[in-house]
């Protein structure tokens, strides 16, 4: 025999580990909360921020996919930009030497009275790219606030009773309230129940102010 192995057993054989030079992207909410404009006003906008770790040289384009329950569109819930461009796709560039883009949530006024929504962006595996290895930084949210008013109704005066002869009834009052925006008027529907019945040769009637 030529040779002998060496009796260390750590000596008979090395590794080379190879690195690999995709970068490694995450996303972030950087603004994780948006509403609709008040009247007169602006929209909060909400921000997620794609970022990578790595080589810069090159632009990089990173696919995500929406979910959530809002939806996109200029007449629904939300639409997508980054800087001044609207992004109706699921894909963004990165631009060569910069680290990091991103996209503004434009929350859209639809005029319909629902709870927060939320915009979910996660991020999709691709051969250009290292998804982060903390799964928190591969998806986003967004929560958009709603900026129609809420309504409530109380009994301010409780109780009502029949004139007594001579005099002027006792009069029952109902309040309905709004919080948020007062700029508008406001129609507030509802129903009328009870054992009682409405008209003017009935048991009562209802009026706002003398009308």
């Amino acid at each position: 025999s030529a040779y002998n192995l060496s009796s260390t057993v750590s000596e008979r054989t090395a590794t080379v580990t190879i690195l690999d030079n995709e970068p490694i992207v995450r996303i972030t909410a950087s603004d994780n909360q948006a509403a609709e404009p008040v009247s007169g006003g602006t929209a909060n906008l909400g921000v997620f921020r794609i970022s990578r770790e790595g080589n810069t040289a090159n632009a990089l384009t990173v696919s995500f996919s929406r979910t959530g329950t809002a939806a996109i569109g200029t007449t629904s819930d939300y639409t997508l930009w980054v800087n001044s461009t609207a992004l109706t796709g699921t894909s963004v560039v990165i631009p060569a030497g910069q680290e990091d883009v991103d996209i503004t949530v434009r929350p859209v006024d639809n005029l319909v009275a629902e709870p927060s929504e939320t915009v979910i962006l996660t991020l999709a595996t691709n051969s250009a790219y290292n998804l982060s290895s903390t799964v928190s930084e591969r998806t986003a949210t967004v929560t958009i606030l709603d900026n129609e008013p809420t309504v409530r109704i109380t009994a301010l005066d409780n109780q009502a009773a029949e004139t007594v002869s001579g005099g002027t009834a006792n009069l029952g009052v109902f309040r309905i309230s709004r919080e948020g925006n007062t700029a508008n008027a406001l129609t507030v529907l509802f129903s009328r129940t009870g054992t009682a019945a409405l008209g003017s040769t009935a048991d009562y009637t209802l009026w706002v102010n003398s009308t």
